[in-house]
């Protein structure tokens, strides 16, 4: 995560990764943000649960409710170890196969994954996901605009492929997950992780949500935090 950081801070210099400086502007905002402390912090409880999930129960989860909580509460038939980091650019990428499906690819360090899961296809991620911080509170922030465009064409392409059937697909966005307990108030006041759309179609005139919002800076020196341990 903080690779992912480091290169999208060397990136802000070179305004032909940006559509227009209205996105540039937004983008360095962003990578601003994440940095914080306390937001940095939160994007850490999902690899930290990726190891409390992996021992099976000899640690706890921090800032998110126990596995067996969270299955119940999203209806899913529980995470596996490192679902946590699915959908995250910083651990892996969405990759379509020959017959048009896309699934996860872990980036090498982190194939072991593999090793301990089934195949994870986009289009049933998507509806039996369950909660991590990145998806379902941090994605606004940490997420390029480069990335935001893959996933979304991801997205799209998916979509059309269920409409030529005649069925409905949802974004794995559209519905947050049930799963977070202690957060920091810079990342309750987050956008919504469904409003990360820069594709060169809409962010002709993007801007971030804290352009005109202060809230963020004042709240930075008064937020105390707590961890919660899952039960």
């Amino acid at each position: 995560m903080f690779q992912s950081l480091t290169r999208r801070y060397k990136d802000l210099s070179n305004s032909a990764n940006f559509v227009d400086l209205d996105q540039q502007l937004a983008e360095a905002q962003n990578v601003y943000q994440a940095a914080d402390t306390s937001l940095y912090n939160d994007m850490l409880s999902d690899p930290v649960n990726v190891v409390a999930d992996m021992s099976k129960g000899q640690l706890a989860r921090v800032n998110a409710i126990s596995r067996e909580a969270e299955a119940l509460a999203n209806g899913t038939d529980g995470t596996e170890p490192g679902s946590q980091l699915v959908g995250n650019p910083a651990y892996g990428s969405w990759q379509t196969g020959s017959n048009g499906m896309s699934f996860w690819a872990w980036y090498g360090m982190y194939a072991m994954f593999s090793n301990f899961t089934r195949p994870i296809y986009y289009d049933n991620w998507s509806s039996r996901r369950g909660y991590s911080y990145y998806n379902d509170v941090g994605r606004y922030r940490y997420t390029s605009p480069k990335q935001a465009t893959s996933q979304a064409k991801t997205f799209e392409q998916t979509k059309k492929r269920f409409d030529s059937q005649g069925k409905r697909f949802d974004s794995p966005y559209a519905k947050t997950r049930t799963g977070s307990t202690t957060l920091s108030r810079q990342s309750t006041s987050a956008p919504k992780p469904s409003s990360t759309t820069r594709t060169a179609s809409s962010s002709s005139k993007f801007r971030s949500n804290y352009s005109k919002d202060s809230s963020f800076r004042n709240s930075s020196s008064r937020t105390s935090r707590g961890v919660s341990r899952g039960k």
